[in-house]
């Protein structure tokens, strides 16, 4: 059935909503990499290993990132919310639709006979109404059936969920396994666990991002597909 959002749908779309800000704030006010006292940052590990030795290259490439996660996170929720709420403005109007039509599908076969005799043809014509009556009658019962369909076997798509921050991980991933296929030359592993996964958890930390439950990035790069170097 086509239901409404409940309290703590509504609640987690605010939840995301501010997610999305508090990121894009940050963006603007310089940048996403959160540097540690000493003004070094994890990712700074993974140098030698994803960056031919070049700190500050890696850490361009990790801001870049965290950009693009941002902007894709931001797009998923925008799209989805727009639909929602177009979704749910059309609904209405079909249900008052079906409402006005309530009369109309109550017609009998007396009340029929009343139009046939209160309608007759302009200018002398000897057209029969029974086409145009039929027609009337049958969309408005079919808009009925329909409606009830939408009601009994559908619902509005359900906010993005918040607290684990799928959408966000999922970007952040796949531009991940982007920069090891072009930098490295190869498909990065298909492993939850080892140095890939520790250098995706690095960067998520410091580029700041929403707390994860352990293994989400690992477990994410296990499943998502592969794609082969460019110039394969």
């Amino acid at each position: 059935m086509v239901k409404p959002p409940s309290k703590a749908s509504s609640r987690g779309q605010s939840n995301q909503v501010a997610e999305i800000r508090r990121l894009q704030r940050r963006i603007a006010n310089g940048g996403l990499l959160q540097f540690q006292k000493t003004g070094g940052l994890e990712i700074d590990n993974f140098a030698s290993d994803f960056g031919n030795g070049n700190k500050q290259f890696l850490r361009d490439a990790v801001e870049q990132m965290g950009r693009l996660a941002v902007q894709d996170f931001s797009w998923s929720f925008d799209l989805l919310s727009g639909a929602r709420d177009f979704t749910k403005r059309t609904l209405h109007e079909i249900e008052k639709v079906d409402k006005a039509g309530l009369w109309l599908r109550g017609l009998d076969q007396s009340m029929m006979m009343n139009l046939h005799v209160g309608l007759s043809a302009r200018d002398g014509r000897s057209e029969s109404v029974d086409l145009e009556l039929d027609a009337i009658i049958e969309a408005v019962q079919l808009i009925h059936r329909s409606n009830e369909t939408l009601k009994q076997d559908f619902e509005v798509s359900r906010p993005l969920v918040s607290g684990r921050s799928e959408v966000l991980a999922n970007a952040f991933v796949r531009s991940m396994l982007a920069f090891h296929r072009d930098q490295l030359g190869r498909p990065a592993p298909k492993a939850r666990t080892g140095r890939f996964a520790e250098f995706m958890q690095a960067a998520w930390d410091d580029l700041g991002f929403p707390k994860l439950a352990e293994d989400t990035l690992g477990n994410l790069a296990e499943r998502l597909p592969r794609l082969m170097p460019k110039d394969s």
